[in-house]
């Protein structure tokens, strides 16, 4: 007598192979989230020496997004709420948010760019032992900050930022200043950030202690710029280091930036953009936000 396996419903397998697999992609997914790593506060000159993301890891970590903007994609958690929240909530992730809302006025064309030596007379820091520091040595964050609170309408210049740093206890030295600080700032003149600060106060459109070419954080920027946002963030200018804040309210399609840049070329007296193609050394992104009302 001849034994018959019994008939399989293929409708029924389908749908168990599909809930395995489910299953499968959101455990490693889970995993994926639970070993991002957020970077640590740092400064201009000191920056966190346990932070590391190499090339290939960013590739990787495009490969994995992927993934997560698959298993998102019925979750709206990616767009910034149009009224800052009393608790900053974690991101979904640190790398290639999507493009966010454009309910809000575009920047404004017409401000003021700061310029850092401008305001060589003016203190940044008042050391213990009673010796000072300039805007124009490590003011490049401040600096920064007032021009793209120019951009959005609110008059503040480098030395009110400075003042505003020192008023609500922010990190200033003459080292320069924190990158999340200036969040903070942005955020007490009523902008929005994003992405938006953790539990740990930490966030970034992208991270790496080692520095990003240009071309691989692009589709960072692109998705902010072009959605009415400025980039408020961290370059490596030299080879030993020389980091340095900037805004970016561009980047066309050969990957060159609008930076208002408070202190390299042009001269300081000048209020023109400038995009780094000219320098030798070509910056290398560290970290960065993004800035709209």
């Amino acid at each position: 007598m001849r034994k018959y396996l019994p008939k399989v419903n293929t409708s029924v397998f389908t749908i168990i192979s599909i809930i395995i697999a489910s299953i499968s992609i959101l455990s490693f997914a889970n995993k994926v989230r639970a070993r991002e790593a957020e970077f640590d506060n740092g400064y201009e000159s000191n920056y966190p020496s346990n932070y590391n993301d190499t090339v290939s890891q960013k590739s990787d970590k495009e490969l994995l997004n992927i993934i997560l903007d698959l298993l998102d994609s019925n979750n709206d958690s990616t767009t910034v709420p149009t009224t800052i929240p009393t608790t900053n909530p974690s991101p979904t992730r640190s790398y290639n948010p999507q493009p966010t809302s454009t309910t809000s006025a575009p920047p404004s064309t017409s401000f003021t760019a700061f310029r850092q030596c401008n305001y060589r007379n003016n203190v940044l820091k008042t050391n213990a032992d009673g010796t000072t520091c300039s805007i124009c040595r490590a003011g490049c964050g401040p600096t920064a900050v007032a021009t793209a609170l120019s951009i959005f309408g609110i008059s503040a210049d480098p030395v009110e930022i400075v003042k505003k740093y020192s008023q609500n206890n922010l990190f200033i030295s003459c080292e320069g200043t924190n990158l999340n600080d200036a969040k903070k700032i942005f955020e007490s003149y009523g902008l929005r950030t994003y992405p938006h600060l953790n539990k740990d106060q930490k966030s970034s459109l992208f991270a790496s202690e080692s520095g990003f070419r240009i071309d691989e954080v692009a589709i960072d920027i692109r998705n902010q710029v072009k959605n009415g946002w400025v980039v408020f963030a961290l370059l490596k200018m030299c080879s030993g280091g020389c980091k340095h804040f900037t805004i970016i309210t561009d980047i066309d399609s050969q990957n060159r930036v609008t930076s208002y840049d408070p202190y390299y070329e042009p001269p300081e007296s000048s209020k023109t953009p400038i995009n780094y193609s000219s320098r030798s050394f070509q910056p290398l992104y560290l970290y960065a936000f993004a800035v709209r009302r």
